[in-house]
């Protein structure tokens, strides 16, 4: 049951809270069943969808190889592979990736039900861009596409999309990557996918230079870092990925100058990112504002500092901020886990928010205002 629940909290923004449960659950329940095998891929995804953080992944990913393989089951080895394929293509090993997630996708298609198969083909197809393969990457992202279709499912259908305009535009068109990265945005509407949105921004300022407007790219730019800095590392540390927006970054700064790109960047990096998403889709309604701060969720002028939080909240705001658990933030601050707990239950009635993802944007706003 808390395994299935992953995809609620990655499209809903939230999936420091997932780790936290799927934390405890894991603790709980130690017995070898199908039930925990789900949990570990899930908690394992969650911690590399918050920050690519593979070392802290991978006995997750260790342990639920050696449990797929005590239950003897095709599907838990599958997820074995999905992961292990993850985990590959985030370090950029090309063909890892493309052996693993293959592996995946081969079995996997006999469950397409499970979720677990759309996410891998967007992976795989990402596995083939970086192995150099274009016009597999494209294929493959027309098989989840047309699965997706059929099977009614919407949010992983929306990165094969995102990854086809990705192709695309390696192949030198541009303006179709363009189109790709807006579709996505429109499909992912009523989502709160915070990671998303920032690698479709900074694809669309990846394509905006090539489309040679310079002060449209680092505008994006600006408005990717900004969402980037409250939810993960940038491209969740692929260094492929990493290497087009420095590429980008490049190219704006010696268009505009490092002193014009910097005004252009911050003005970017002010906007809300809904404001963003509706400019590139046309999209207006409440549902398209994805990344939308609550109402209650306001950082403090320059003169409040971290007003309301004392100085001991605001420390672990930040924490909290770089997707530690109440015990890691206990361990750091040399407190005991209760209290770390019942610090986070303050913050989260000074700022009025429910989770989270939430403190993390409420502390990204804070250091962006100053």
């Amino acid at each position: 049951m808390a395994g299935s629940t992953w995809l609620y909290w990655i499209t809903n923004g939230i999936s420091c809270e997932g780790r936290y449960w799927l934390g405890r659950v894991l603790a709980a329940a130690p017995r070898p069943t199908r039930a925990r095998a789900e949990a570990l891929w899930a908690y394992a995804v969650l911690v590399m969808v918050r920050g690519a953080d593979l070392d802290a992944a991978r006995p997750f990913a260790r342990e639920l190889r050696e449990l797929a393989d005590e239950l003897g089951a095709a599907e838990p080895r599958a997820w074995a592979d999905n992961l292990d394929g993850q985990l590959a293509l985030f370090a950029s090993d090309a063909p890892a990736a493309l052996e693993s997630l293959g592996r995946a996708v081969a079995v996997l298609r006999e469950y397409p039900a499970g979720g677990v198969l759309m996410q891998t083909y967007p992976l795989l197809a990402s596995a083939h861009l970086l192995a150099g393969d274009v016009d597999r990457a494209v294929a493959v992202c027309e098989e989840g596409r047309g699965l997706g279709l059929r099977l009614g499912e919407r949010w992983f259908s929306s990165y094969c999309v995102f990854t086809r305009g990705l192709a695309r535009w390696m192949r030198g068109d541009a303006a179709a990557a363009t189109a790709d990265s807006r579709t996505c945005m429109r499909l992912q509407a009523g989502a709160h996918d915070l990671v998303g949105m920032a690698f479709l921004v900074d694809s669309l300022a990846w394509y905006a230079m090539d489309l040679g407007d310079a002060r449209r790219a680092a505008r994006l730019l600006g408005s990717a870092r900004t969402v980037w800095d409250a939810v993960s590392r940038p491209h969740l540390g692929v260094r492929g990925f990493l290497a087009l927006r420095e590429r980008c970054e490049g190219k704006a700064r010696l268009a505009l100058g490092d002193e014009v790109f910097a005004v252009y960047a911050a003005e970017g990096a002010a906007r809300p990112i809904e404001e963003v998403v509706a400019e590139e889709t046309g999209v207006t309604r409440p549902a398209a504002a994805v990344a939308r701060v609550p109402n209650g969720v306001r950082p403090p002028d320059r003169d409040g500092a971290w007003a309301p939080l004392t100085r001991r909240e605001a420390e672990v705001a930040r924490l909290v901020a770089e997707g530690l658990t109440d015990g890691e933030i206990a361990a750091r601050l040399v407190i005991a886990p209760g209290t770390a707990e019942a610090h986070i239950e303050q913050i989260m009635a000074k700022l009025d928010v429910r989770s989270r993802t939430l403190i993390a944007l409420w502390v990204a706003e804070r250091r962006a205002s100053g």
